[in-house]
């Protein structure tokens, strides 16, 4: 069924509806992370006219 619906522009719908949110609550800014090993997603950050910031690392640790 996934496999149907993908590329319908819903993950771009739903993109703008949070960044609308967004603006309506005052932010100035929405930060996500992707993993580097999605290609599609990171496709997709980048159609949305999204570019990687290398100036923000990403840390985890187990707890």
């Amino acid at each position: 069924m996934r496999e149907a619906h993908r590329r319908d522009g819903v993950a771009g719908r739903l993109m703008e509806a949070v960044r609308e949110a967004g603006r309506a609550a005052g932010c100035t800014r929405m930060e996500w992370t992707a993993d580097a090993g999605n290609p599609p997603a990171l496709d997709f950050y980048k159609a949305q006219g999204v570019e990687p910031r290398a100036d923000k690392p990403f840390y985890r640790t187990s707890l």
